[in-house]
């Protein structure tokens, strides 16, 4: 009989390693959500599997992959001073710790045919209000929308508004991130865990098969203390298309930065242990501009 303290104990241990991505696919507009998913917001083709060192160089870095020109045809009305935000898909909330970001890039001419290579400025951040190794310091913990209020001093136009969050919980896992383009596992049986004098430093756990009959030996790895060197921070990110009008025009936003380019693979804020590190967090990326 399987002891109900040690399947706890296993779940316990398994739930930090265990993704839960997002996508941030509906415009938010003076609190309430606009046009449904993707009616104003690039369509992205790699779904809610976060990508980000394989786009960290690239101008999918800009809107994610396949977020490209010409993807959306409409844009949303708003005037400088309104609240501005995007929502999660499917009712879903944030349930990853990390900061969350607005950059802005006004396009041009048409926001739908606008590729993102002018300047961008960050308009919004939200990064821990305490130690950034617990959940509840992170204001966007548990929140289904990241929101902000635009500029009154932004200059009217186009522009693409750009969501994103940065989950660190596995910037300790020396993985790469999933490759959207590879079929995800499929769970057919259901598995118990049997174990006897479990060491939690150094164990394995065995699963038993009804179907099969079998056990399966798998080891058990303590993610707090597991020392690996490559960090897996990983991303949401969208454009939303929006228009402005009603500001003044005077903003003058600075710094302005290039999208790629605001991020490496070795800033800290990429590479902080949420397990073990400890210390401050340092948010990644230009300071949130100044007009």
């Amino acid at each position: 009989m399987v002891s109900s303290t040690l399947t706890a104990a296993v779940a316990l241990l398994s739930a930090p390693l265990v993704s839960s991505h997002y996508i941030l696919n509906i415009l938010m507009h003076n609190g309430a959500a606009v046009g449904g998913e993707y009616a104003y917001v690039r369509k992205n083709s790699n779904t809610y599997m976060p990508s980000f060192f394989e786009i960290i160089d690239t101008n999918e870095l800009r809107c994610n992959k396949g977020a490209v020109a010409g993807s959306t045809a409409t844009y949303q009305d708003v005037q400088a001073g309104d609240k501005i935000g995007l929502k999660l898909f499917n009712s879903e909330f944030i349930e990853h710790p990390g900061p969350g970001f607005f950059y802005m890039s006004k396009a041009p001419g048409n926001v739908s045919d606008y590729d993102g290579s002018g300047d961008w400025f960050k308009v919004w951040e939200s990064g821990p209000t305490g130690s950034p190794t617990t959940t509840g310091a992170w204001p966007t913990y548990g929140k289904y929308t990241m929101e902000f209020t635009l500029p009154t001093t932004l200059e009217d136009g186009e522009y693409l508004l750009r969501g994103e969050h940065i989950g660190i919980h596995e910037n300790h896992v020396g993985k790469p991130q999933v490759n959207p383009s590879q079929p995800q596992p499929h769970v057919e049986n259901c598995y118990y865990a049997q174990t006897t004098n479990l060491n939690l430093m150094n164990s394995s756990v065995s699963l038993y098969s009804h179907s099969h009959s079998h056990l399966i030996p798998i080891p058990i790895i303590p993610h707090a203390t597991t020392q690996l060197t490559t960090p897996s921070p990983t991303p949401d990110m969208e454009c939303a298309q929006i228009r402005i009008t009603g500001g003044t025009g005077t903003a003058q936003p600075s710094p302005l930065v290039k999208i790629p380019g605001i991020y490496s693979r070795t800033d800290p804020g990429l590479t902080y242990n949420f397990w073990g590190s400890g210390g401050t967090y340092t948010m990644p990326g230009p300071a949130v501009a100044k007009s």
